[in-house]
């Protein structure tokens, strides 16, 4: 923050779950959205499962409002934000944890709505699929890299965007996932708070999971246990507006 706290005219596409839209620390920051699964127009999240707060929780790690007199501040407050809904949370049969489930249809439509129409200067994308389970996306992996590599090239009024996507999260060394191991995406893992990348023995106590790392990975960034904002009442990870353990 003694760099910058960011800049009104900067739009962040937050292509997530989705963003709760009438968050008070959220919303004075918030543009109109985008719901690429079903077509609505706001972005909000389908309040099925606690996951389905993931997206509100990113959200505020990046521009919840600062010096609000509320929760918290995000890393760049001046930004604005727009929310976008790219997947959503579903229970399969024997499953004990909803998993997110989407189409290769919906997040290209995510990614291009958010450069061409609301005009994103960065993409946020904290999602992605290991090699194993790639096969598995509806649609396959080709609409998806033709958007990214239309937004890298022609967002930003032809200076390109910038596109942010998620590592993964299976402590896994040969690289990031997909869409982070593309060449023209930019990679991001979690470090803790001890400074260190998040690995099963860390300092975290987390011993169920570590940041993927390797050739392709182009920066690592907190992301364990992190206070945020999340979806109201109770919705989302916890029974009121905020969670303190989002990862």
């Amino acid at each position: 923050w003694t760099i910058t706290t960011g800049n009104s005219d900067i739009k962040v596409s937050i292509i997530d779950s989705g963003v709760d839209t009438l968050h008070a620390d959220l919303v004075q920051n918030l543009l109109p959205g985008h719901d690429a699964v079903s077509d609505s127009t706001d972005g909000y999240p389908t309040p099925a499962y606690d996951n389905d707060g993931h997206g509100t929780c990113c959200a505020g790690i990046v521009g919840a409002v600062q010096n609000n007199n509320l929760g918290i501040s995000g890393i760049a407050p001046q930004c604005k934000l727009i929310p976008v809904r790219a997947f959503y949370y579903v229970l399969l049969q024997g499953a004990s944890d909803p998993l997110p489930y989407s189409t290769s249809a919906a997040f290209a439509d995510a990614i291009g709505w958010s450069w061409n129409v609301a005009q994103a200067d960065i993409l946020s994308n904290s999602w992605g699929l290991p090699p194993a389970l790639i096969s598995f996306l509806p649609g396959g992996m080709q609409p998806v890299n033709d958007a990214i590599a239309t937004a890298h090239s022609m967002g930003r009024g032809g200076k390109g965007a910038a596109l942010f996507f998620s590592s993964g999260n299976e402590n896994d060394s040969v690289g990031p996932i997909w869409p982070a191991s593309l060449a023209n995406t930019i990679a991001v893992n979690a470090s803790t708070m001890c400074d260190e990348r998040k690995n099963p023995n860390d300092c975290s106590g987390e011993n169920w999971w570590g940041g993927d790392h390797g050739l392709g990975l182009d920066f690592s960034a907190p992301g364990v246990k992190v206070t945020t904002t999340d979806m109201r009442g109770g919705f989302g990870f916890t029974s009121n507006d905020y969670t303190y353990t989002f990862n």
